[in-house]
């Protein structure tokens, strides 16, 4: 669908839209019947509510004013929206599940045995343990940035949506805000009628762009949350069982050392 044009020239009273120029005036005529009697009919619903003005320029007041809080009411939505599914999936992000949360405690538990038993296992193991503790880090901390970059993507993506509708309801309010322009009362009430209809139209659909956008960033916050959750479980299995045989080792370290202890005491 080509978008509308407005070409207004000074001294040339014909005022050209993309639809036909005379829809505004057929409206004022045939449906609202206020050209004389001032009275409004209800069919003037579905065009401006000012067509009873005796005075155009406080019809394109009024119609602008409308346009605008319309505008407004949308950018407001957009963020609303947009702040609550960012919440959402910060708090999921900032409170794992208590099962994640009873690893990660399981993990720096071993890690803080791991280190003391492995000081009366010689510098060797004790050296073994801090590389360990070091690799756990690391590995953690390549899931943590995992996560945080699906965060980092959501948040662009919604970004995107705010700027496309802020230039969207920016176009909205110029559609009105073109008949200005116009070079007579008559001009401008038909100018009113098809601007007014485009840009209901444009805010129109972008409310179910909105929408839509919103429901398809649920979605892909859905699949980061499981995707992550398969990679931390794929990351922190193998760190589980390398803890497990290393304190294990540890274990044995230190029954040899009990053992060794117990016969020089029986000599």
């Amino acid at each position: 669908m080509q978008p509308l044009k407005f070409l207004v020239s000074p001294g040339n009273s014909k005022f050209i839209t993309g639809r036909n120029r005379q829809t505004g005036l057929r409206l004022l005529g045939s449906q609202c019947n206020v050209a004389q009697s001032g009275e409004k009919s209800e069919d003037c619903k579905i065009v401006p509510q000012c067509w009873s003005e005796r005075n155009a320029a406080d019809a394109y007041e009024r119609e602008l004013t409308q346009v605008r809080k319309k505008a407004i009411d949308l950018q407001i939505l957009t963020k609303n929206s947009c702040k609550s599914l960012l919440d959402s999936m910060n708090a999921v992000d900032n409170e794992p599940s208590p099962e994640l949360r009873q690893l990660d405690l399981e993990i720096e538990r071993k890690i803080r045995e791991i280190s003391s038993m492995s000081l009366v296992c010689g510098a060797r193991k004790r050296l073994e343990s801090y590389a360990l503790a070091e690799k756990v880090a690391a590995n953690l901390q390549v899931w943590l940035c995992g996560n945080a970059a699906g965060v980092r993507c959501v948040e662009c993506r919604l970004g995107e949506l705010e700027c496309r509708i802020r230039e969207r309801t920016d176009t909205a309010v110029e559609m009105v805000r073109t008949c200005r322009g116009c070079v007579s009362s008559q001009a401008l009430l038909s100018c009113l009628g098809d601007a007014s209809a485009a840009a209901a139209r444009l805010l129109e659909t972008g409310e179910e762009h909105v929408k839509s956008e919103v429901d398809n960033v649920e979605q892909l916050c859905d699949r980061f949350r499981l995707e992550n959750a398969k990679e931390r479980e794929r990351v922190t299995s193998p760190l589980v069982s390398e803890l497990a045989s290393f304190d294990r080792d540890l274990d044995s370290c230190i029954e040899e050392l009990d053992s060794a202890t117990d016969r020089r005491r029986k000599r």
